[in-house]
């Protein structure tokens, strides 16, 4: 494909799609266990615009879908969120109503957060969540995905409607973004933590800061403990730091 000799591709289009019908699957089973037959499905402006389309697409037809899209956000032009989710759209139009929400990545789980207590508050009926790509975080986060496709670490992912800095939304597949010919992680997000610095297994942080993820995560977004102090703990600070 041209163009994409330039990025690093971390999720083909094959595996996109192979996903997207595996969690389609999935929600059709959790809408026929529940006797669901209509579903509102409220996608994500704009980064989950590739993956609500091609989730809508893999849906059976005998469940009625009626579509809607609200716009939330807490990135900007930022790479790791910046500031409290905005929601922008009428959420009232679902009292009573089974609504799935689509978004594109889940990382604090704020905006997920937020979108899913408006449903409440207006008088959905049930309200469920669906993710492209649940980040491994360092703290609590603020909800989980019902249905997600794939979970990812700690580095910036672009493509398949998700943008970097407004451009690369049209690529096929999923991109991860690099800076120096390293990762560029955002903060609070863990990295693979199956493996430390070293390239040895590591389950934590051993205090000296060698082969430690923590360390590496500590290290580089210390910013991230004024950014939202209530998730982290004693426990969970690196020691190496």
């Amino acid at each position: 494909i041209m163009g994409i000799e330039k990025h690093e591709v971390l999720i083909g289009s094959e595996r996109i799609k192979s996903a997207v019908e595996k969690v389609a699957e999935e929600i059709n089973s959790y809408a026929l266990s529940h006797g669901i037959k209509r579903m509102h499905v409220l996608w994500v402006a704009d980064g989950a615009l590739m993956f609500a389309a091609d989730l809508l697409r893999a849906l059976p037809r005998d469940l009625e879908i009626i579509v809607s899209s609200v716009r939330a956000s807490s990135y900007g032009n930022s790479l790791s969120p910046a500031h409290e989710p905005v929601i922008c759209g009428d959420i009232g139009q679902f009292k009573d109503c089974d609504v799935l929400v689509v978004d594109d990545v889940l990382d604090t789980g704020g905006t997920m957060r937020a979108l899913l207590e408006s449903l409440k508050s207006a008088g959905a009926r049930s309200a469920k969540s669906c993710v492209l790509i649940s980040k491994r975080i360092l703290f609590p986060r603020e909800v989980e995905a019902d249905f997600k496709c794939f979970e990812a670490g700690s580095e910036f992912v672009y493509g398949y409607g998700l943008d970097f800095k407004g451009l690369h939304r049209n690529l096929p597949c999923i991109c991860v973004f690099r800076e120096n010919g390293k990762g560029r992680f955002v903060a609070g997000v863990l990295p693979d933590i199956s493996e430390g610095i070293s390239g040895q297994r590591s389950t934590g942080c051993s205090g000296s800061g060698a082969g430690c993820v923590l360390s590496r995560t500590c290290r580089s977004f210390g910013v991230f403990q004024k950014w939202k102090a209530r998730y982290i703990y004693p426990d969970d600070r690196c020691g190496c730091v």
